[in-house]
Parts: structure tokens; sequence; C-alpha cells
């Protein structure tokens, strides 16, 4: 499912594939938190596959 944000400036809203509508605004990060805590609690956050192989990282670091 995807969660998405639109509306006017001040007048934010997030709105998910599912048919869920959040509520207005003012603030667009306000609704991006409001779209985490619905994808969140409804499951709609897609899970990282685990990594497969497990490669040596090499650091080189500058003098």
């Amino acid at each position: 499912m995807q969660v998405y944000i639109e509306g006017k400036a001040f007048r934010r809203t997030a709105h998910c594939e599912c048919g869920w509508n959040g509520t207005p605004r003012r603030l667009r990060s306000a609704a991006i938190v409001d779209a985490g805590i619905h994808a969140a609690q409804t499951g709609h956050i897609q899970a990282p596959a685990p990594v497969q192989s497990a490669e040596p990282v090499i650091v080189l670091r500058a003098a």
C-alpha cells in the first residue's frame, strides 16, 4: 500500500490506497507523521528483505 501527502500549503492531508484519510494538518511534517503512524499500525510498511550474503567491508582512511 502506498501512503502519500497532498493538499495546499498549510492544509496537507495524508492519504492511503486502502481508503484511509488523515486529519488536515498545518505542517507537512505533521501529515508525514500521521502517514507513518497509519502505515505502522496497519502493517502497510514493507519489511526489508534479509541479507543473503555477508561480504567483508574494507574501510579506507586518509591520513
